[in-house]
């Protein structure tokens, strides 16, 4: 009867792979436990993936379409139309976590455009605290650590609902940079400070997103 391979085995043939294959290796176990973390922050057990797969079109239609009167400062003599920049799938595997559009006044991004507005869109249940963990999670990706930033999730902790799938919180941020949250349309709540509103969107929208390729379509840069 032949024998399993040894774990010793196994490490010894991963050290004998060429450094590029070795450097590979790494990056794929790096995104496979960054991953997993997601799918336990969503709710998602008896998961393993590899990678994030590239965002799509999830064939379901947003409230909002791409010329839709949407209100950037929830008020009732303020708003704008705002046109769709590009929208993208965050999926995990077989499960599908959210879809995200992202509306500007004339559908096309920069750094500095304001008023925009960020629809998530959940695609499965979520509580409030996961939402919020995983929100500190992406920031620390980011080097963004900070005592401002803790109070921020305690802020987000007072705002954010638990969701289901179909429910979308969205962040509008006016030309005043007010951040303002909705959920399914209705205000939860504003964030004031200037530096948040670039913060929370910079999740999916900065240069150094841990997602390069949903904000590539979510910019419009990638159909």
């Amino acid at each position: 009867m032949s024998q399993r391979p040894h774990k010793s085995d196994a490490v010894s043939r991963i050290k004998k792979l060429p450094e590029t294959a070795a450097a590979r290796l790494s990056v794929r176990l790096s995104n496979m436990a960054r991953l997993i973390s997601l799918v336990i922050a969503c709710g998602v057990t008896n998961a393993v993936a590899d990678t994030v797969p590239d965002a799509s079109a999830s064939g379901q239609n947003l409230p909002s379409t791409e010329s839709v009167m949407l209100t950037t400062d929830p008020g009732p003599t303020s708003t704008a139309t705002l046109k769709k920049c590009g929208s993208a799938l965050l999926k995990v595997l077989l499960w599908e976590v959210y879809e995200s559009s992202l509306y500007t006044p004339d559908g096309t991004w920069q750094e500095d455009t304001r008023p925009f507005r960020l629809d998530i869109r959940y695609l499965r249940t979520i509580t409030a605290e996961d939402l919020v963990k995983q929100t500190g999670k992406e920031w620390a990706e980011q080097g963004k650590v900070s005592p401002q930033h803790a109070a921020w999730q305690e802020n987000l902790r007072s705002i954010w609902p638990n969701v289901t799938d179909g429910d979308i919180i969205s962040l509008a941020v006016d030309k005043a940079e007010v951040s303002t949250f909705l959920f399914n349309g209705a205000v939860i709540g504003k964030l004031t400070d200037p530096q948040f509103g670039k913060d929370f969107s910079g999740i999916w929208l900065a240069a150094d997103t841990t997602r390069p390729k949903l904000r590539r379509q979510l910019i419009g840069t990638t159909k």
